[in-house]
């Protein structure tokens, strides 16, 4: 082998310790601008639209990067999402409706939770290449 393989102590592989770190940082960052440019979101589905569509373009950047990809979602049931269901595009970004938020919730100007699932695209660390040569 050329190179060593990419992991950190605890064994996992370090471009995924720093591809989720700068998706957390692009979701949290495009949620910040948007609270910060706009004069108020409004506690409705349509401003929680907003927030999901911040959050969506912080993954379709993954995807660009080639950190996401479309596949099959092998964990836990969240909310829509089922186990065995396909991402088409590497993710999905969701919360429940604000007719099923509580009161207080409501009192103290709380956003419904976004759920986001992600499909990681994996990456290569080794080939094996096959050379025929016929005379």
């Amino acid at each position: 082998e050329i190179f060593e393989q990419g992991r950190v102590p605890s064994g996992q592989f370090f471009d995924e310790i720093l591809n989720l770190d700068m998706l957390a940082s692009n979701i949290q960052l495009n949620v910040m601008d948007l609270l910060y440019q706009s004069p108020k979101i409004p506690q409705t589905d349509a401003g929680q639209t907003q927030i999901i569509r911040c959050c969506n373009d912080a993954c379709d950047e993954a995807v660009k990067i080639g950190f996401l990809a479309p596949g099959q979602w092998t964990g836990v049931d969240i909310l829509n999402l089922k186990t065995d269901d396909i991402l088409p595009n590497g993710y999905l970004c969701q919360s429940e409706p604000y007719s099923e938020q509580s009161s207080a919730d409501r009192e103290l100007r709380k956003g419904m939770p976004v759920y986001i699932a992600i499909k990681e695209a994996g990456a290569v660390h080794s080939v094996v290449i096959g050379v025929y040569v016929n005379r």
